[in-house]
């Protein structure tokens, strides 16, 4: 079922009236389910021919039929006490349907017997799904990227195209939104979240393949995830089965966080096959600078997102998320007036203090709209990301002397445990060291580095991890925490061996 189709079922079942249907479809449609609400009013009243209060009223009556309630016991809890935020709870819940009702629809059209590889596939795509919505929220330009992919795609029978650049440059962002976009087969390596391993990318990507184009493999070989063979044999299928005019794209991010470790060194990284069936295209990213790997005979091209040739065009994104922002958030023109600067100013000096890192811009937007910067000038704002770790290190007061030995140990849980942490155990750990006021340092650390981290909902409770893995670059290379003897080893001593056992498993 196409996603157009599911949001007429969808306004269907709810009881939307014909004219909330009508706002419905346009809201939530691909083009637009992304967008922010002001962006959504403005387009109805424009070019719909609505005026507000008739809008305001379809709005709210859509939101207040797909509430859970006692009468509706089918609709969306996220939607309760939403707040400003109904529009991207409401579209969450509606992806997850749709994936629910994907699986659904598969399931019931072919032989019950595929009902393992089934499972571990939607597994694969829903953990995939959160981190496509984080990456994509907001989300604006870097059309002359897709434009080459689809080039490329065009006129190569098979291939590998490659997108490289620097921590913070968006890779996973474009790449998020790409299968946002084209509902690709995808993986995602993430160091931070445990997910870098040749085995999970094999399992994924073939059990994926397996469920998306209805293979006829009930669950997968004892070696599927020990080595290319069965990939290979997954790719030659699929190519088989493309009709005229069709292509299988996978998407894999971030090549550079794979574990070596986990794969036969002499071997491509992830196993990636030296040779690719005619239509079949591996979308891939990787950080600059790291030596991989990766020998093909077949079609490739690298696109450096950090070229010259690029560079006004990546500016021009840049600026478009920082007024994005600028419009959606009252603080941050606050700061700027009281600045004496003009929108069209702040957005040029600030775009060039992020020498176009939309890492950076995540956070310094953050924290200037939090008041961090206060009393600070855009003079004064940190250039670049690196400096921007720095200034943050500093402001938040981690190279007084004496050093802050609770807050280091804190940051450093965070940054090496090898799973996401929940809040519970965190304080547990502090706890451990004698720290009588573990829970207030832990809330604080936890608020004053929010922008650093990813916090999902897992078993009833809240986990963090570092959102992204330059900040663990970052630590890594400080001389304070250094010299302050603060190490993982450390805190495992620390904790129980049964509890750090449950947590981290061996080693």
């Amino acid at each position: 079922m196409s996603w157009i189709n599911f949001l007429r079922v969808m306004a269907d079942d709810f009881d939307l009236s014909p004219e909330q249907t009508e706002v419905f479809l346009i809201r939530f449609d691909e083009e637009n389910k992304q967008k922010a609400e002001k962006e959504m009013e403005k387009l109805f009243l424009e070019n719909q021919g609505l005026d507000k209060p008739a809008y305001e009223k379809r709005r709210k009556g859509i939101y207040g039929k797909f509430t859970w309630g006692k009468q509706k016991p089918n609709g969306s809890r996220e939607l309760i006490n939403a707040g400003p935020h109904k529009a991207k709870k409401l579209r969450k819940w509606l992806e997850s349907k749709y994936d629910e009702q994907q699986v659904i629809q598969e399931s019931d059209s072919h032989s019950s017997t595929a009902t393992v590889v089934d499972a571990t596939a939607i597994d694969w795509r829903r953990q995939f799904r959160s981190l496509i919505d984080i990456k994509t929220e907001g989300f604006v330009g870097r059309q002359y990227v897709f434009d080459k992919i689809e080039n490329f795609l065009t006129n190569k029978p098979n291939g590998y195209f490659t997108i490289e650049g620097d921590p913070g440059m968006g890779k996973s962002t474009i790449l998020a939104e790409y299968v946002r976009r084209h509902e690709c087969v995808a993986h995602f390596n993430d160091r931070l979240g445990s997910i870098n391993r040749t085995s999970q990318f094999l399992e994924s990507v073939c059990t994926q393949l397996i469920a998306k184009y209805r293979l006829p493999y009930s669950e997968l070989p004892p070696d599927a995830n020990q080595n290319k063979a069965f990939l290979e044999k997954l790719l030659s299928e699929v190519s088989e089965q493309l009709k005229p005019g069709e292509r299988l794209v996978i998407v894999v991010d971030a090549l550079d966080e794979v574990d070596l470790e986990s794969q036969d060194k002499s071997a491509n990284i992830l196993y990636l096959p030296r040779y690719l069936p005619k239509n079949v295209y591996f979308v891939i990213s990787r950080r600059r600078g790291v030596d991989l790997l990766f020998v093909v005979d077949t079609p490739k091209h690298l696109f450096d997102l950090m070229a010259k040739e690029y560079a006004d065009r990546s500016l021009q994104d840049v600026q478009t998320y920082i007024r994005q922002h600028v419009n959606q958030h009252e603080r941050l023109r606050q700061w700027i007036e009281a600045n004496s600067l003009t929108v069209e100013d702040f957005i040029t000096q600030l775009a060039d203090k992020s020498e176009n890192n939309f890492m950076y811009l995540r956070c310094v937007l953050v924290e200037i709209e939090d008041g961090i910067y206060q009393d600070s000038t855009i003079e004064s704002l940190p250039q670049g990301l690196e400096n921007y770790y720095k200034d943050h290190w500093r402001l938040m007061g981690m190279t007084s002397d004496p050093p802050p030995l609770t807050k280091f140990r804190i940051v450093y849980v965070l940054s090496e445990n090898p799973e996401p942490i929940p809040y519970r155990d965190i304080v547990q750990i502090i706890k451990s060291t004698g720290e009588q006021e573990a829970e207030f340092n832990v809330q604080y650390v936890l608020e004053k580095w929010k922008q650093f981290l990813h916090n999902p909902i897992m078993y009833g409770q809240t986990f963090y991890r570092f959102y992204h893995d330059s900040y663990r670059r970052f630590l890594e290379n400080r001389e304070d925490v250094k010299a302050a003897g603060i190490t993982i080893e450390d805190i495992k001593t620390l904790m129980p061996d049964s509890e750090w056992q449950e947590l981290y498993g061996d080693g």
